[in-house]
């Protein structure tokens, strides 16, 4: 797993690069969490597709998704459709912010669930402008499902006691 310092996990997302690399992040941290979050059945499966994200967001981190870069020009008309531009994406990155950084102060299932819901969201949009990275709003899905069906095995643990 790559190290992160605080400032890199607090600090204010300001482009797409950026939030591909903190979702990258989440994806090495739930690979490293794997015996807690999955079930022993499907955890190598888990895994496998986690690195295989992992290292496909890490190759479209390096992509320069401002107004000089990767395809803008003729994309630029989708990317303001799915408000990958100006005060929307601010306000996605924004809202990323305030719930990435409660999993990284907090930590937890919950948290983690939160936070993904909003990576699912923005990696769509990022989905429909430039037809990237759409299996991995798959597999947020999938992880999504999983994350609830362990919290329903921890509820039902603690109400046994």
């Amino acid at each position: 797993m790559a190290s992160y310092t605080d400032d890199f996990l607090l600090y204010k997302t300001e482009s797409l690069s950026q939030f591909l690399e903190k979702v990258d992040f989440l994806f090495e941290s739930m690979h490293s969490a794997e015996i807690l979050l999955f079930p022993r059945s499907i955890r190598l499966t888990v895994s496998k597709q986690l690195v295989a994200a992992s290292m496909e967001l890490k190759s479209n981190a390096s992509n320069d998704f401002s107004e000089n870069g990767f395809g803008y020009p003729r994309r630029k008309k989708k990317m303001q459709t799915h408000g990958l531009t100006g005060e929307s994406l601010q306000f996605k990155l924004q809202m990323f912010d305030a719930f990435f950084r409660k999993f990284v102060e907090k930590g937890g299932m919950g948290s983690l669930n939160d936070v993904l819901d909003i990576v699912k969201s923005i990696l769509g949009s990022l989905a429909s402008a430039y037809g990237i990275l759409s299996a991995i709003t798959e597999l947020i899905d999938m992880i999504q499902k999983l994350l609830g069906e362990q919290q329903k095995r921890v509820l039902e643990n603690e109400s046994a006691f």
